[in-house]
Protein backbone atom coordinates (compact mmCIF):
# COMPACT_ATOMS: atom_id res chain seq x y z
CA UNK A 1 0.00 0.00 0.00
CA UNK A 2 1.65 3.28 -1.07
CA UNK A 3 0.73 5.16 2.10
CA UNK A 4 1.79 2.42 4.48
CA UNK A 5 4.45 4.63 6.05
CA UNK A 6 1.73 6.95 7.36
CA UNK A 7 0.54 4.20 9.70
CA UNK A 8 3.80 4.21 11.61
CA UNK A 9 3.46 7.63 13.20
CA UNK A 10 2.06 8.01 16.71
CA UNK A 11 -0.81 10.41 16.08
CA UNK A 12 -1.72 12.69 18.96
CA UNK A 13 -5.36 12.98 17.90
CA UNK A 14 -8.90 12.83 19.20
CA UNK A 15 -11.35 10.78 17.13
CA UNK A 16 -14.96 10.39 18.23
CA UNK A 17 -17.89 8.61 16.56
CA UNK A 18 -21.57 8.71 17.52
CA UNK A 19 -24.03 6.06 16.30
CA UNK A 20 -27.73 6.97 16.42
CA UNK A 21 -29.72 3.78 15.76
CA UNK A 22 -33.42 4.04 14.87
CA UNK A 23 -36.25 1.51 15.03
CA UNK A 24 -36.61 1.48 11.22
CA UNK A 25 -33.07 0.11 10.88
CA UNK A 26 -31.39 3.39 9.93
CA UNK A 27 -28.09 4.34 11.53
CA UNK A 28 -26.77 7.90 11.55
CA UNK A 29 -23.01 8.05 11.98
CA UNK A 30 -21.41 11.32 13.14
CA UNK A 31 -17.63 11.65 13.15
CA UNK A 32 -15.35 14.30 14.65
CA UNK A 33 -11.59 14.26 14.17
CA UNK A 34 -9.33 16.70 16.03
CA UNK A 35 -5.55 16.73 15.52
CA UNK A 36 -4.97 18.11 19.03
CA UNK A 37 -1.22 18.60 19.60
CA UNK A 38 -0.38 16.84 16.37
CA UNK A 39 3.35 16.67 15.67
CA UNK A 40 3.71 13.80 13.22
CA UNK A 41 2.77 13.45 9.58
CA UNK A 42 -0.74 14.18 8.33
CA UNK A 43 -3.12 11.29 7.59
CA UNK A 44 -3.93 10.33 4.02
CA UNK A 45 -7.65 10.33 4.76
CA UNK A 46 -10.26 10.54 7.50
CA UNK A 47 -12.80 7.82 6.85
CA UNK A 48 -14.90 4.93 8.11
CA UNK A 49 -14.51 1.47 6.59
CA UNK A 50 -17.54 -0.77 6.02
CA UNK A 51 -17.51 -4.42 4.97
CA UNK A 52 -20.39 -5.58 2.75
CA UNK A 53 -21.16 -9.08 1.44
CA UNK A 54 -20.15 -9.65 -2.16
CA UNK A 55 -23.84 -10.21 -3.04
CA UNK A 56 -24.25 -6.41 -2.87
CA UNK A 57 -22.59 -6.17 -6.25
CA UNK A 58 -24.64 -3.42 -7.95
CA UNK A 59 -23.54 0.11 -7.15
CA UNK A 60 -25.48 3.32 -7.85
CA UNK A 61 -24.53 6.82 -6.78
CA UNK A 62 -25.19 10.54 -7.20
CA UNK A 63 -21.84 12.25 -7.49
CA UNK A 64 -18.85 12.39 -9.78
CA UNK A 65 -18.32 9.61 -12.28
CA UNK A 66 -18.35 7.41 -14.16
CA UNK A 67 -14.62 6.81 -13.55
CA UNK A 68 -12.55 7.56 -10.49
CA UNK A 69 -12.04 11.08 -9.15
CA UNK A 70 -10.07 12.69 -6.32
CA UNK A 71 -9.90 16.18 -4.84
CA UNK A 72 -7.19 17.14 -7.33
CA UNK A 73 -8.47 14.92 -10.14
CA UNK A 74 -11.97 16.16 -10.97
CA UNK A 75 -11.66 17.44 -14.54
CA UNK A 76 -12.40 14.10 -16.21
CA UNK A 77 -15.59 13.47 -14.22
CA UNK A 78 -19.07 14.92 -14.18
CA UNK A 79 -21.75 15.02 -11.50
CA UNK A 80 -24.69 12.80 -12.39
CA UNK A 81 -26.67 9.77 -11.24
CA UNK A 82 -24.97 6.50 -12.16
CA UNK A 83 -27.04 3.36 -11.75
CA UNK A 84 -26.48 -0.39 -11.43
CA UNK A 85 -22.73 -0.40 -12.07
CA UNK A 86 -21.07 -3.68 -11.16
CA UNK A 87 -18.63 -3.12 -8.30
CA UNK A 88 -15.89 -4.99 -10.14
CA UNK A 89 -16.45 -2.97 -13.32
CA UNK A 90 -15.87 0.38 -11.56
CA UNK A 91 -12.59 -0.70 -9.97
CA UNK A 92 -9.55 0.73 -11.74
CA UNK A 93 -7.41 -2.40 -11.96
CA UNK A 94 -3.94 -0.93 -11.75
CA UNK A 95 -1.04 -3.34 -12.00
CA UNK A 96 0.25 -2.54 -8.52
CA UNK A 97 -2.04 -2.70 -5.49
CA UNK A 98 -2.82 0.93 -4.81
CA UNK A 99 -5.66 3.27 -4.01
CA UNK A 100 -8.20 3.40 -6.85
CA UNK A 101 -11.83 3.82 -7.85
CA UNK A 102 -12.58 6.79 -5.61
CA UNK A 103 -15.79 8.78 -6.23
CA UNK A 104 -15.85 12.45 -5.12
CA UNK A 105 -18.66 14.90 -4.31
CA UNK A 106 -21.08 12.08 -3.51
CA UNK A 107 -24.55 12.81 -2.06
CA UNK A 108 -25.68 9.20 -1.87
CA UNK A 109 -24.52 5.72 -2.89
CA UNK A 110 -26.28 2.37 -2.75
CA UNK A 111 -25.16 -1.25 -2.96
CA UNK A 112 -27.77 -3.85 -3.88
CA UNK A 113 -28.04 -7.54 -4.61
CA UNK A 114 -29.76 -9.17 -7.60
CA UNK A 115 -33.15 -8.81 -5.87
CA UNK A 116 -32.74 -5.07 -5.37
CA UNK A 117 -32.20 -5.28 -1.62
CA UNK A 118 -29.21 -3.62 0.00
CA UNK A 119 -27.94 -0.58 1.83
CA UNK A 120 -27.76 3.12 0.99
CA UNK A 121 -25.26 5.64 2.35
CA UNK A 122 -26.37 9.26 2.18
CA UNK A 123 -25.85 12.67 3.74
CA UNK A 124 -27.81 15.90 3.66
CA UNK A 125 -25.23 17.77 5.75
CA UNK A 126 -22.09 17.33 3.64
CA UNK A 127 -20.81 15.75 0.46
CA UNK A 128 -18.41 12.86 0.91
CA UNK A 129 -16.19 10.57 -1.11
CA UNK A 130 -16.80 6.85 -1.41
CA UNK A 131 -14.43 4.10 -2.39
CA UNK A 132 -15.57 0.55 -3.17
CA UNK A 133 -12.97 -2.13 -3.86
CA UNK A 134 -12.24 -5.70 -2.80
CA UNK A 135 -9.37 -4.90 -0.46
CA UNK A 136 -8.64 -3.02 2.73
CA UNK A 137 -6.03 -0.24 2.75
CA UNK A 138 -3.71 -2.47 4.78
CA UNK A 139 -4.03 -5.55 2.55
CA UNK A 140 -0.78 -6.62 0.98
CA UNK A 141 -0.48 -8.09 -2.52
CA UNK A 142 1.95 -7.57 -5.35
CA UNK A 143 -0.85 -7.09 -7.88
CA UNK A 144 -4.38 -5.77 -7.44
CA UNK A 145 -5.78 -8.60 -9.56
CA UNK A 146 -4.80 -10.99 -6.75
CA UNK A 147 -7.44 -9.36 -4.53
CA UNK A 148 -10.37 -9.03 -6.95
CA UNK A 149 -11.75 -12.46 -6.05
CA UNK A 150 -12.12 -11.70 -2.33
CA UNK A 151 -15.55 -12.43 -0.89
CA UNK A 152 -16.45 -9.08 0.62
CA UNK A 153 -16.74 -5.58 -0.80
CA UNK A 154 -14.80 -2.97 1.17
CA UNK A 155 -16.44 0.47 1.25
CA UNK A 156 -14.70 3.55 2.61
CA UNK A 157 -16.88 6.55 3.52
CA UNK A 158 -14.41 9.44 3.35
CA UNK A 159 -14.93 12.78 5.04
CA UNK A 160 -11.58 14.30 4.03
CA UNK A 161 -8.59 13.05 2.06
CA UNK A 162 -5.45 14.09 0.27
CA UNK A 163 -5.41 14.27 -3.47
CA UNK A 164 -3.43 11.71 -5.40
CA UNK A 165 -0.67 14.26 -6.06
CA UNK A 166 -0.38 15.33 -2.44
CA UNK A 167 1.63 12.46 -0.97
CA UNK A 168 4.04 15.00 0.48
CA UNK A 169 2.22 18.18 1.38
CA UNK A 170 5.33 20.35 1.54
CA UNK A 171 6.25 19.46 -2.04
CA UNK A 172 2.75 19.58 -3.49
CA UNK A 173 1.58 22.38 -5.73
CA UNK A 174 -1.92 21.58 -4.46
CA UNK A 175 -1.03 22.65 -0.92
CA UNK A 176 -3.19 25.78 -1.13
CA UNK A 177 -6.29 23.90 -2.31
CA UNK A 178 -8.64 21.47 -0.60
CA UNK A 179 -6.51 18.57 -1.80
CA UNK A 180 -4.89 17.83 1.52
CA UNK A 181 -5.78 17.18 5.15
CA UNK A 182 -4.78 20.22 7.20
CA UNK A 183 -2.80 19.00 10.23
CA UNK A 184 -4.13 21.87 12.34
CA UNK A 185 -7.82 21.60 11.47
CA UNK A 186 -10.68 19.67 13.04
CA UNK A 187 -13.00 17.75 10.70
CA UNK A 188 -16.58 16.57 11.15
CA UNK A 189 -18.92 14.68 8.85
CA UNK A 190 -22.21 12.85 9.14
CA UNK A 191 -23.82 10.14 7.02
CA UNK A 192 -26.79 7.79 7.23
CA UNK A 193 -26.95 4.04 6.60
CA UNK A 194 -30.38 2.98 5.32
CA UNK A 195 -31.56 -0.57 4.53
CA UNK A 196 -33.38 -0.52 1.18
CA UNK A 197 -35.49 -2.84 -0.93
CA UNK A 198 -36.26 -2.94 -4.63
CA UNK A 199 -39.27 -0.64 -4.07
CA UNK A 200 -37.17 2.20 -2.62
CA UNK A 201 -36.24 5.14 -4.82
CA UNK A 202 -32.75 6.18 -3.71
CA UNK A 203 -33.07 9.74 -5.01
CA UNK A 204 -36.23 10.35 -2.97
CA UNK A 205 -34.95 8.49 0.08
CA UNK A 206 -31.75 10.53 0.16
CA UNK A 207 -33.76 13.74 0.55
CA UNK A 208 -35.01 12.72 3.98
CA UNK A 209 -33.41 14.95 6.57
CA UNK A 210 -30.93 13.76 9.17
CA UNK A 211 -32.50 15.17 12.33
CA UNK A 212 -31.93 14.87 16.05
CA UNK A 213 -28.23 13.97 15.88
CA UNK A 214 -25.32 15.74 17.52
CA UNK A 215 -21.71 15.77 16.37
CA UNK A 216 -19.43 14.23 18.99
CA UNK A 217 -17.05 16.61 20.71
CA UNK A 218 -13.46 16.04 21.74
CA UNK A 219 -11.29 17.59 24.41
CA UNK A 220 -8.06 16.90 26.27
CA UNK A 221 -7.80 15.96 29.94
CA UNK A 222 -4.60 15.98 31.94
CA UNK A 223 -4.13 12.62 33.65
CA UNK A 224 -2.82 12.91 37.19
CA UNK A 225 -0.91 10.03 38.69
CA UNK A 226 -2.86 8.23 41.39
CA UNK A 227 -6.24 9.69 40.39
CA UNK A 228 -9.24 7.64 39.24
CA UNK A 229 -11.12 8.39 36.00
CA UNK A 230 -14.32 7.04 34.47
CA UNK A 231 -15.76 7.24 30.95
CA UNK A 232 -19.56 7.25 30.85
CA UNK A 233 -21.35 5.13 28.26
CA UNK A 234 -23.38 7.59 26.13
CA UNK A 235 -25.90 4.82 25.31
CA UNK A 236 -26.32 3.68 28.93
CA UNK A 237 -25.74 6.36 31.55
CA UNK A 238 -25.47 3.67 34.20
CA UNK A 239 -22.32 2.11 32.78
CA UNK A 240 -18.77 3.41 33.04
CA UNK A 241 -15.34 2.33 31.88
CA UNK A 242 -13.35 2.82 35.07
CA UNK A 243 -9.64 2.88 35.79
CA UNK A 244 -8.45 0.55 38.53
CA UNK A 245 -5.17 -0.65 39.94
CA UNK A 246 -5.27 -3.71 37.68
CA UNK A 247 -6.36 -1.87 34.52
CA UNK A 248 -9.73 -0.90 33.04
CA UNK A 249 -13.07 -2.50 33.91
CA UNK A 250 -16.74 -2.00 33.04
CA UNK A 251 -18.65 -0.91 36.13
CA UNK A 252 -22.21 0.06 36.99
CA UNK A 253 -23.12 3.02 39.12
CA UNK A 254 -21.06 6.17 39.44
CA UNK A 255 -17.77 4.77 38.15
Amino acid sequence: YPYEYLRNFALDTDYAVNYDIYANGEIVVSVTYSPSLFTGDVPFEISNILTLPSEYSKMSWYGRGPGESYRDKLGASRISVYKNIDVLDQIEDYLYTTDSSNKSDVRWVSFKDSSGNGVMISSDTNMFSVNATKWYPWDEASYSRDLLSKENTVVRVIGAARGVNAGNVSDSKFYETTSFVDPGKSYSFTYKLTPITSSVNEESKSQERIAGTTLPSTHDTNIVSGAVYALQNSADAGQFLTSASDGLKLAAGLG
